[in-house]
């Protein structure tokens, strides 16, 4: 039954927590996730950061070992976290596949989530899932098989 209180995307936006990530699949038409050959990743890894260059290296080491460069792509959001974030991505770069970085000068997660979103759709058209993941969160093994 339809309620027309409820939107009709396939995942509205949401505050998340550190134990439930948002994690959407694709529903539109024509482009995410319709093309039984889809170019790129299949996954889309978003993170939105604020000044926390500790915790984005902790979060960023924990998902080193959940990493497939083939079938992912990681995509951050430096929402005013200064020039340590490029240092931390820099370190990491051996470890993940290189994250794709975006700078929103909007404050609030909205914006980054949005941004994050864009951005998605543009390095991975044809993406299936995207989780969002913020920079004080860790994974542990399995996290992610876990979810897609």
């Amino acid at each position: 039954m339809n309620d027309p209180a409820r939107p009709s995307t396939p995942c509205a936006m949401v505050e998340t927590s550190l134990a439930a990530p948002c994690i959407a699949t694709s529903g539109i038409s024509g482009s995410a996730g319709t093309s039984p050959q889809a170019a790129g990743p299949d996954l889309v890894i978003c993170i939105p950061t604020f000044r926390r260059p500790k915790e984005l290296r902790a979060l960023l080491e924990s998902l080193a070992s959940e990493v497939d460069s083939a079938s992912m792509a990681v995509i951050i959001a430096d929402n005013d976290a200064g020039p340590s974030t490029a240092d931390v991505i820099d370190a990491m770069n051996v470890h993940l596949p290189r994250p794709e970085v975006i700078a929103v000068a909007e404050r609030g997660v909205v914006a980054v989530r949005n941004a994050l979103v864009k951005a998605a759709l543009r390095v991975a058209p044809e993406w299936r899932w995207i989780v969002m993941i913020d920079d004080d969160g860790e994974v542990t093994p399995g996290w992610l098989s876990s979810l897609v």
